[in-house]
Formats: C-alpha cells, sequence, structure tokens
C-alpha cells in the first residue's frame, strides 16, 4: 500500500478500518529488514512457548521449521496449524482447521486485517481447539 493511501475494511459489525495514512504510521514506515527481524522473532517466541507447553503441560506438540514457515503438530489429535511470515505484504500468516488468517502489524500487535483479534490471542484458541488441551499464548 503506497504511502497516503487509504484501506476501507468493514468487518461484520460495520466498523471501516483506515491503514497506512502516513508514512509514520508502522505500516508504512516498517522497513523489510525491520518486518523480517520481528517475525523471525514472532515464529521463536511462538516456538518456544510450545516447547514448555510440551515440558511443563504434558502437551504432545512437534514444531518444525522451514524458513519463515513454522508447522505445529498436535501429535495426540494429529492435528496440524501452520504460522508463516508473508514479507511483501509484511503479515504474518496462520492456517488452522478454522480457517486462514492474516495478521498486520499495528503498534505493539499483530492484528487480523480481518476481525481485529490479536495474534497470540487467536493462537491460544486454535492451538486450544487442535490440541483437545488448554494452550495459552501470551501477547507480551
Amino acid at each position: 500500500m503506497a504511502t497516503g493511501s487509504t484501506d476501507f475494511r468493514s468487518d461484520e459489525k460495520g466498523f471501516t478500518i483506515t491503514m497506512c495514512v502516513s508514512e509514520k504510521s508502522p505500516e508504512c514506515s516498517m522497513t523489510e529488514s525491520e518486518f523480517l527481524d520481528l517475525a523471525e522473532a514472532t515464529l521463536e517466541r511462538i516456538e518456544h512457548a510450545l516447547e514448555e507447553a510440551a515440558e511443563v503441560d504434558d502437551i504432545d506438540v512437534e514444531c518444525t521449521r522451514s524458513g519463515n514457515v513454522l508447522e505445529i503438530e498436535f501429535v495426540d489429535t494429529g492435528s496440524k496449524v501452520i504460522v508463516n511470515s508473508q514479507a511483501p505484504m509484511k503479515e504474518m500468516w496462520m492456517a488452522a482447521k478454522s480457517g486462514g488468517f492474516h495478521y498486520r502489524r499495528e503498534g505493539d500487535r499483530w492484528v487480523d486485517t480481518r476481525d481485529g483479534s490479536e495474534l497470540f490471542e487467536a493462537l491460544s484458541r486454535v492451538c486450544s481447539a487442535q490440541a483437545g488441551a488448554k494452550v495459552v499464548f501470551s501477547a507480551s
């Protein structure tokens, strides 16, 4: 999206969201290198949290990384969640049984481009449903 452009999106409640309206907006000013660093840190954070859950909460989960793609497999259910970065769009994407989701950085959060939900909250919900056990990711 070009600087100064406006992107209108409506959710089910009818709200209009305007994004990337000036160079000062994080969506406009983040360089690709900054995005890649932030995306890598996000993927590492997710992977680390799942490793902890496997140790502490006895959740049988396997994480596999291939570049910018993190595949999460819940062994007991055979269910998978995929989280990856999309540098051209400066977005994090999540694919789960419940659908595909795109998250764009707004301030210090990854926010769903359709419903405004936060990545780590949504990941907690999706992973808990697919693991058959409570999985919680913290946004901070």
